[in-house]
């Protein structure tokens, strides 16, 4: 293993990109499109970001909620918790 590897930034939200989609859509209280849910991981260091990984980005927190029970699809790439969601655990988002 290489230096640094392994080991979470303390700046990183600890979970899945699922686990910590959900707390975002808990904290706003509303539904949100994938692309805001997107920008809000990329800015908490969950994901890459910028240039050609934007859409690898996009691709992948669609597919993780999309698939996920807890999350619920209410338009087109917009999401919500399901309504039988559990809370995720208590994080700062």
């Amino acid at each position: 293993m290489g230096v640094g590897e392994g080991v979470a930034s303390p700046d990183v939200p600890e979970g899945t990109i699922a686990d910590v989609a959900l707390r975002v859509l808990l904290a706003s209280g509303e539904p949100k499109t994938v692309g805001y849910l997107m920008s809000r991981l990329q800015a908490l260091g969950k994901l890459k970001g910028g240039g050609a990984s934007g859409r690898a980005d996009y691709g992948t927190v669609y597919q993780a909620i999309s698939r996920d029970p807890r999350f619920l699809k209410v338009g087109k790439g917009e999401f919500s918790p399901a309504p039988e969601s559990p809370s995720a655990p208590p994080q700062p988002v």
